[in-house]
């Protein structure tokens, strides 16, 4: 077991960008954690015969979930390993994950006890944030089996814009990250994250490549793209 950093990951709540700034983080949903402190409900696409096309991620209110930073990450020599862990306690710590779902798409609201949501990794994902009204969504889409990039970014495009139509009509599409904006010439790792500061929601991402057995800084904690880039 690596060196626990700080319990409760004190110092990345404190000032996440510098952490990430200073040493790569791998984000680690150890052990299946989103089983534990997640809910799963999958809603229909109304113009589809499968009722497995958009999966709804709510936390769940009997567990909670917080930060625990590492080092060295296990996965990564150089790294630190950010981990998303079931808490002991009661108390909600508004830390909360959406993980992606193959060839699907992932989603979730940030209700008002969130202060954290992580999603990741991030490796040929795009990740979305849509409002709707006043509430927020977070947006994981993953479509592996179309090899073009181009006609893959379109794919996820599209399946997000049938989402909204479905779940959400007339919600707006507020950030885009697609791999693009990411993506290395060799072995990398990322997640997305995002945080409310005065009320507001601020998200980043972070990434790095591996070059030989070191990790080296690919995106510090750059904020998400607006939507601009959108294809569909």
């Amino acid at each position: 077991m690596p060196d626990l950093v700080r319990d409760g990951g004190i110092d990345f709540k404190a000032n996440a960008e510098g952490a990430l700034g200073a040493v790569p983080h791998i984000l680690s949903p150890f052990g299946g954690i989103e089983y534990k402190i997640n809910s799963f409900t999958w809603k229909r696409h109304a113009a589809s015969q499968d009722n497995r096309d958009y999966l709804l991620c709510t936390p769940d209110s009997a567990a909670f979930a917080d930060l625990t930073v590492y080092t060295e990450a296990r996965l990564c020599k150089g790294a630190r390993e950010l981990r998303i862990v079931k808490t002991d306690t009661e108390t909600d710590a508004g830390v909360r994950y959406l993980p992606y779902q193959e060839n699907k798409l992932s989603y979730c609201s940030l209700d008002a006890a969130v202060q954290w949501i992580f999603t990741g990794p991030i490796e040929g994902c795009s990740v979305y944030v849509v409002e709707s009204g006043s509430d927020v969504y977070l947006f994981h889409v993953d479509s592996n089996q179309v090899p073009d990039p181009r006609e893959n970014a379109v794919e996820k495009d599209m399946k997000l814009r049938n989402a909204i139509n479905t779940l959400l009509p007339g919600a707006v599409i507020r950030h885009r990250l697609c791999v693009q904006d990411y993506r290395a010439d060799r072995p990398y790792r990322g997640f997305v994250y995002g945080r409310r500061v005065g009320g507001a929601w601020e998200f980043r991402y972070h990434s790095f490549i591996l070059d030989g057995n070191e990790p080296v800084h690919l995106h510090p904690a750059r904020p998400l793209p607006d939507d601009s880039g959108m294809l569909a």
